[in-house]
């Protein structure tokens, strides 16, 4: 396994779709999108007859005290896995680990099993960075097919929303970056979550805005807008990755018909999937985190699909002492 950080564009997203995942989190783009928030980066992975056979997407976080840790999102990827590469690619985590005075490697193997036994030095995280479950709509179904397979109730949400002359539009103003801005925050004052920074989300809309890879979605009535989406397209799937909605005008039901406009506008782009990012499961209990969840997950399972289930959030551990000292900081936190 050697750094591949010359390789194109190109041969690295086709590698990233080709293995079956659209996983943009391991995208080139997402490796880019980082080094512009000021992180390091460092892209890994494995040929074999001139083809790439595996790759991984390494990010650089800080940690006090001038320590980091190193962080795969949703990887390693492999287009067959071979426990003998993945061995190659641990040990050269370490081997970058030692150089960088790195506490642990954190994954989210992008598998609903990690193939691999744990040991004392890969334990589970104490929290899963990524959605451990989620909801996959397949999108080869014609409308007429999508729309029969959500709930009733989702349906007529959505025709209510068009009765009462709530309007959908895609945007990428300054203006409309705004709107949302200003809406997740009351999204996460009323449902109990932390969202990014501001910054975050105006790096992420300009970055792949710019590239026609992210697209806002605004649903407006009588003048004013009421909710708002951010929709990631990489690849052959469409990603819904951050939503926020007004406490007024919450009978209209705009989220529903913003969520089916978002919907058509995949299957436009010629996206087989659609991800909604995230939901609660029976299968792994409630938690304080998932419990926060239930309501979006109610929502979200209104329009149909098939509930997919990731391994979880794994930790590599290189620096056992500071890694307790870490796991006990976050506990304060």
């Amino acid at each position: 396994m050697s750094l591949i950080s010359k390789i194109s564009e190109k041969r690295l997203n086709n590698f990233i779709v080709q293995s079956g995942q659209s996983n943009f989190l391991q995208a080139w783009e997402w490796g880019e999108f980082q080094k512009g928030l000021g992180r390091q980066i460092w892209r890994i992975g494995t040929e074999r007859k001139g083809a790439l056979i595996a790759s991984a997407l390494i990010i650089k976080k800080t940690l006090p005290l001038g320590r980091c840790y190193l962080y795969c999102p949703r990887g390693p990827v492999f287009s067959n896995f071979e426990s003998s590469l993945f061995k190659d690619f641990l040990a050269k985590i370490r081997e970058i680990g030692r150089k960088e005075k790195t506490v642990f490697f954190r994954f989210d193997f992008p598998e609903s099993k990690l193939p691999i036994k744990s040991s004392s030095h890969l334990v589970q995280a104490p929290f899963d960075v990524q959605p451990k479950h989620t909801l996959i709509l397949d999108l080869r179904k014609d409308e007429t097919n999508l729309l029969q397979e959500m709930k009733s109730k989702t349906r007529y949400n959505i025709r209510l929303a068009k009765r009462k002359g709530v309007q959908i539009r895609q945007s990428l103003s300054s203006e409309d970056l705004q709107k949302f801005l200003s809406l997740i925050k009351t999204t996460a004052q009323r449902d109990g979550f932390k969202s990014h920074p501001e910054s975050y989300y105006r790096e992420m809309v300009e970055f792949f805005g710019k590239k026609g890879l992210l697209q806002i979605f605004l649903a407006d009535y009588e003048g004013e807008t009421i909710a708002v989406n951010l929709v990631l397209f990489f690849g052959r799937q469409a990603t819904y990755l951050h939503g926020a909605s007004s406490n007024e005008h919450r009978n209209v039901m705009a989220p529903h018909l913003l969520q089916w406009e978002q919907i058509k506008e995949a299957r436009k782009r010629g996206c087989l999937h659609y991800d909604f990012w995230g939901i609660s499961s029976e299968r792994q209990g409630v938690n304080s985190k998932t419990k926060s969840w239930s309501g979006i997950t109610r929502f979200k399972k209104g329009f149909g699909g098939k509930e997919v289930g990731y391994a979880g959030t794994r930790d590599l551990v290189l620096k056992p002492s500071w890694y307790r000292i870490y796991k006990v900081f976050r506990r304060k936190k």
